[in-house]
């Protein structure tokens, strides 16, 4: 859906409506249904890689932290390795 939304220049919530206004077209109450249950589908993966990216994502800053903090412990000990020389 975003890359539907960058290529329409639209948000995600207007792509949305805009499958769903498609699919509320449709005069089949059945092509409606399976319409509406394809979208959600599509939500719901959407939901699961936002959830996957979340959670790399706090990895990621996790990570960043523990380096953070041993190139700090590594400059001090340089730094009083130094002043002790």
């Amino acid at each position: 859906m975003k890359a539907r939304a960058f290529t329409v220049s639209g948000t995600l919530t207007g792509v949305a409506r805009e499958l769903i206004l498609t699919a509320l077209a449709g005069a089949d109450n059945k092509a409606v249904a399976e319409r509406l249950m394809a979208i959600e589908r599509r939500l719901v993966a959407l939901e699961s890689m936002t959830r996957e990216l979340r959670e790399k994502v706090q990895e990621m800053n996790s990570a960043t932290h523990d380096l953070r903090f041993k190139f700090d412990a590594l400059l001090t000990a340089l730094s009083s390795a130094e002043g002790a020389a």
